[in-house]
C-alpha cells in the first residue's frame, strides 16, 4: 500500500486531439484505470479534470485550464493526491512538466500514476528521475510527430502513384480506341 487511504484525490485525464475524445473512447479507458487505482488505494475522489484535444507538448501549462485549477486547489489545500493514468497526461515537456510536479509537491500534494509510480521532487535523485520521465515523454511526442509527418508524405506519394496509374490506364484506353478507329 502507498499510505493513501482516506486521502482526498483529484484526477486528470487528457488526450491530445479532439479526434481522440471519441476514437476508441480513450478518455473512458483512462477514467476506468484511474478510478480503479483510487478505489484500490481507498482514497476519496473529490474532482475530476478532463482535457480533450489539449496537447501536452504544444500547449503551455499556463494555457491549460485544468492544470491552472489544480494548482489553485493545491494552494488552498483542497486535496492531497493528484492521480493520472501516465505521467504524460501532465505534459510532454522537460521545461514545464517537472515544474508542475515540484509546485504540487511543495504544496504538500503527492502525484501518482495508475501503475503506482509516485512523481516527486523532494531529493535531487527524485528531481532527476522526474526530469528523465518527462524527457522520455517529450521524446515520445517528437516520435509521434515524426511518424505523422512521414505518414502524410507516404499518403501524398500513394496519391501521386495512384494518379499516375490512373492516367496510364486512361492513356492505354485512348490508344486502344485510336487503334480500333484506324482499322
Amino acid at each position: 500500500m502507498l499510505d493513501l487511504k482516506g486521502k482526498k484525490a483529484v484526477f486528470l485525464l487528457r488526450v491530445s486531439t479532439e479526434k481522440q475524445t471519441t476514437k476508441n473512447d480513450n478518455i473512458s479507458d483512462q477514467r476506468k484505470l484511474v478510478n480503479e487505482f483510487i478505489e484500490k488505494e481507498e482514497m476519496i475522489l473529490i474532482r475530476e479534470f478532463v482535457e480533450g484535444g489539449v496537447s501536452g507538448f504544444k500547449v503551455k501549462v499556463i494555457d491549460r485550464d485544468a492544470l491552472t485549477t489544480i494548482k489553485r486547489m493545491a494552494d488552498n489545500k483542497e486535496f492531497d493526491v493528484l492521480v493520472v493514468y501516465k505521467s504524460d497526461r501532465i505534459g510532454r515537456t522537460t521545461d514545464e512538466s517537472p515544474m508542475v510536479i515540484r509546485y504540487l509537491n511543495e504544496n504538500g500534494i503527492r502525484v501518482f500514476t495508475t501503475s503506482g509510480q509516485e512523481l516527486k521532487t523532494e531529493t535531487l535523485m527524485n528531481e532527476l528521475i522526474t526530469y528523465l520521465e518527462f524527457w522520455r515523454n517529450k521524446g515520445e511526442s517528437v516520435k509521434i510527430s515524426e511518424r505523422a509527418t512521414d505518414y502524410k508524405k507516404i499518403g501524398v506519394l500513394n496519391k501521386l502513384i495512384n494518379k499516375k496509374k490512373e492516367n496510364q490506364k486512361q492513356l492505354e484506353s485512348k490508344q486502344k480506341q485510336i487503334i480500333i478507329l484506324n482499322h
